[in-house]
């Protein structure tokens, strides 16, 4: 049987094939903890979207009102943030990087978890933390997330 059925923002169940995605197994039965990893950005024209997502095509429509509070303000910086939406919580840590290079002279990201709301989320906020961190390195050194030919290259 299917280990799970997912609602909200998330596509219907597919088979994983990523080393992103874990399985957590109980001993009654089993339950899919990481749903999707989802790569959001501020579009100088559209405000946030989902640039890509593991696995692809994870997210839906939904995402549209869900952006400003996965891209708040920057006084959010640093922090996690999480939106439940239906069996779902999306978690990320927003990234801005003010530089004069870039549109606004600002980039703002989140790498964002999404995972199921009926488990504990807190070490998925290390997890949230880990990637704003990582990636914000790898913005910073080598302009790995602006540079959107790369898309190819983070999915």
């Amino acid at each position: 049987s299917r280990c799970a059925v997912v609602t909200g923002i998330i596509a219907p169940a597919v088979p994983f094939a990523s080393p992103c995605v874990a399985m957590v197994v109980g001993a009654q039965d089993c339950q899919l903890a990481l749903r999707a990893l989802l790569y959001c950005v501020f579009d100088k024209e559209e405000g946030p979207i989902v640039c890509c997502s593991d696995p692809p095509g994870a997210v839906g429509s939904q995402f549209k009102p869900l952006g400003r509070y996965l891209l708040p303000e920057s006084f959010v910086k640093g922090r996690v943030v999480s939106v439940v939406l239906d069996d779902n919580v999306v978690l990320g840590a927003p990234v801005y990087i003010e530089d004069t290079m870039y549109d606004r002279n600002c980039f703002q990201f989140n790498i964002c978890a999404v995972i199921s709301s009926h488990i504990d989320v807190e070490p998925y906020r290390d997890l949230a933390q880990h990637l704003a961190s990582a990636f914000h390195s790898l913005e910073v050194e080598i302009k790995l997330l602006s540079n959107f030919a790369n898309i190819g290259l983070i999915q």
